[in-house]
């Protein structure tokens, strides 16, 4: 057993979110975790990132997860497919 079966266990709880609290649909669930579930998982996610890396496995149009690189660049340069740059001139 790599990871104790205890810190797979969550207890979801309701959220209020918004309107009526009577109607159900009105609430999200949000999992309550153990409190070393969390670092095991960051634990983890270095030592793969750390590995993929070193091969060089990860992808120069993967950013979501990799450190100092942003999605936002990537998006931008999409957007302006749909939304080319205007200039306006009032007279």
């Amino acid at each position: 057993m790599i990871f104790p079966e205890d810190w797979k266990l969550s207890h979801i709880s309701p959220v209020y979110k918004k309107a009526f609290r009577h109607i159900k649909e009105n609430y999200r669930p949000v999992s309550l975790l153990a409190c070393m579930s969390k670092p095991m998982e960051r634990i983890v996610y270095n030592v793969m990132y750390t590995f993929f890396k070193s091969l060089g496995l990860l992808s120069t149009r993967n950013s979501g997860f990799k450190e100092r690189d942003s999605i936002n660049p990537g998006a931008r340069g999409g957007l302006a497919i749909f939304f080319p740059p205007q200039n306006f001139s009032f007279s």
